[in-house]
Order: C-alpha cells, then structure tokens, then sequence
C-alpha cells in the first residue's frame, strides 16, 4: 500500500505441485520432476523444498524473491546440483558471455554445482556466483590440446572472475595441477 493509507488485507497463496518441468529463461536448461512450494505472501515469492532432476543430476532449489520490482529488487535464490555431467545442452545453455570459453575446454565428466543468484535492492543489478566442484571430470583445452582426466576440485565464478581452486588431474600418469 502507498500514500499513507490504512493496509486493508495480506495475501498469502502456497502452490505445491508435483512432477513438474521448468527452465529458467536466461539458463534454458529443463529441470524435470519438480516438487515443492511457492509461497507467496503479499510482494514476496519464497521457493521452499524444491526438488527435481536434470538428467542424471539432483537439483534443489531455495530463496526469496521481491515481486514488486519497482519497490526492491531484492531477491536471493540458492540452486544445487549433485551428480551433473557436462554435455551439450548444458553447455548450450550458458550464458553467452561464458559458453564459449567453456566450450574451449570439452569439458566431460561429472561434477556438483552451488549457485546463488542476488539482486542488489539499491541498484537491482543481478549477481550470480557459483562453485563447481569437479568429480572426475575431463577438458581437452583448444590451446593446449591434451586431454587432462580425472579432475578434483572447485572452480568458482562469479561476474567478473573465474578462480580454479586446488584443481587436480592426471595426464597419462602424472599428476597436473591448477
């Protein structure tokens, strides 16, 4: 309510639902047996409990988010994923900006994924960060074109950098390191 005027109700919705499918619009990559909540409570949208599978991954998803954007945008949500394979839709789901430098990589193999996705309220500028745990992975990198296995470790990214953490891998029998 605006203008000094009294507040004359609260809406208070929850949608359960169960085996759904879903895509974010800026990461087209479909999400399959959704279950869970939304819970909408007057301008604010919470995911609560929801779980699904995209492919051979187990994804969870939590946060908040404002609906009024012209009041705050302010939103928070967490995203999970166990046991994701690096493949070709995945990759092409990217956004741009990083898909190609992925793709430069042949990236192959499993891995865990965390990613939290914010919007600031004061400047309503998104910010996603995410930390890629590598679980046996493999690249084949365009520029140094030698295919490195059983890769161990967390990449993390975020807007403005990628930082390799503790990344560990075997080149016919040596170890290699990042």
């Amino acid at each position: 309510c605006g203008g000094g005027e009294p507040e004359l109700y609260r809406s208070r919705t929850t949608v359960r639902f169960d085996d759904l499918s879903a895509s974010y619009v800026e990461f087209p990559y479909a999400v399959d047996h959704l279950s869970g909540e939304l819970r909408v409570q007057d301008d604010r949208l919470e995911i609560v409990g929801v779980e699904g599978r995209a492919g051979d991954a187990r994804v969870r998803v939590s946060g908040h988010v404002a609906l009024d954007a012209a009041e705050s945008a302010d939103a928070e949500v967490m995203i999970v994923a166990e046991g994701a394979k690096f493949d070709s839709t995945l990759i092409a789901a990217l956004p741009e900006n990083i898909r190609t430098s992925v793709a430069a990589l042949h990236p192959s193999g499993p891995f865990d994924l965390e990613t939290t996705v914010t919007v600031d309220p004061q400047t309503g500028q998104t910010a996603p960060r995410s930390t890629v745990t590598l679980r046996g992975a493999s690249v084949r990198p365009d520029g140094f074109p030698v295919e490195i296995t059983d890769l161990e470790g967390r990449v993390r990214v975020d807007s403005s950098a990628i930082e390799v953490d503790g990344v560990e891998g075997r080149y016919r029998g040596a170890t290699v390191t990042a």
